[in-house]
């Protein structure tokens, strides 16, 4: 799934549903099953696709180095999250408008 496309790189997505089964084991504290929704996190620039997670270091490194100050500002000024998909494409939209 496409989440933010941009002309240097395209950010995308892989949700998957994982299943943990119950133990009937009271040490492992698993009394009930599970089913677990998890999102993985791509970046595809051009010929290259490589994973990444949603954390201040990686989403940084994908901005204009001569950006960076504004968009730290900008991001701490709206209580935006690095690691949260709907204020990650808010950051890099903004990015582009600069």
């Amino acid at each position: 799934q496409v989440v933010f496309e941009s002309h240097d790189f395209t950010l995308l997505k892989k949700t998957h549903v994982q299943f943990i089964k119950a133990s009937p084991n009271p040490m492992i504290n698993r009394p009930i099953d599970k089913i677990l929704k998890r999102e993985v996190y791509f970046i595809y620039n051009g010929n290259n696709l490589e994973k990444i997670k949603l954390n201040k270091k990686k989403i940084l490194k994908l901005i204009n180095p001569k950006n960076v100050r504004a968009i730290k500002k900008y991001i701490k000024s709206n209580n935006f999250s690095y690691s949260i998909e709907k204020d990650v494409v808010k950051i890099l939209i903004y990015e582009g408008e600069l």
